[in-house]
């Protein structure tokens, strides 16, 4: 029970911040570890990845478990439905994914933001659609377009 500052590098900053948190829980969630806290730094529940931490110092400075918090990754997030090709069935299915039928897999993911699912989708490149929510849909298609005209794809493949 005592107070840690980390040196974090999000993904969508160019700098890495420091935060001072009270850390309740670690959690494996594959591929990647997380620390639940009590950030001091935001006033607020968060999760770190640990892989994107620079730095951990332990603080001397002792804290009280709050009352009722009981932290857990992305419990407040919504849920995104998610389709993978065939191609990538089995390792979605390893992570939690339905296999269907025809060989493809399907998988409800929590998303704790916009950016985090459209990373995900995409980094897939055009082995997994986004089925829900819809409005996500739209973002993440216009965002595969932009980069393909950034790479200089002419042609991108278009599903059966």
């Amino acid at each position: 029970r005592r107070l840690v500052e980390i040196e974090y590098q999000k993904e969508i900053d160019a700098e890495p911040s420091t935060r001072l948190v009270e850390p309740y829980s670690l959690e494996r969630q594959l591929p990647n570890w997380y620390v639940h806290t009590w950030d001091r730094t935001s006033d607020g529940a968060r999760s770190f990845r640990l892989d994107r931490m620079r730095s951990a110092k332990l603080m001397r400075e002792k804290f009280e478990a709050r009352e009722g918090f009981e932290p857990t990754r992305l419990r407040d997030a919504r849920t995104a439905k998610v389709l993978y090709d065939k191609e990538i069935a089995r390792w979605a299915i390893e992570r939690g994914a339905r296999p269907l039928a025809d060989g493809s897999a399907v998988r409800d993911l929590p998303v704790g933001s916009d950016e985090w699912l459209e990373s995900e989708v995409l980094s897939l490149r055009g082995e997994a659609t986004l089925l829900e929510p819809d409005e996500l849909r739209h973002s993440i298609a216009a965002r595969a377009k932009t980069l393909a005209k950034e790479l200089g794809v002419e042609r991108m493949r278009a599903r059966a």
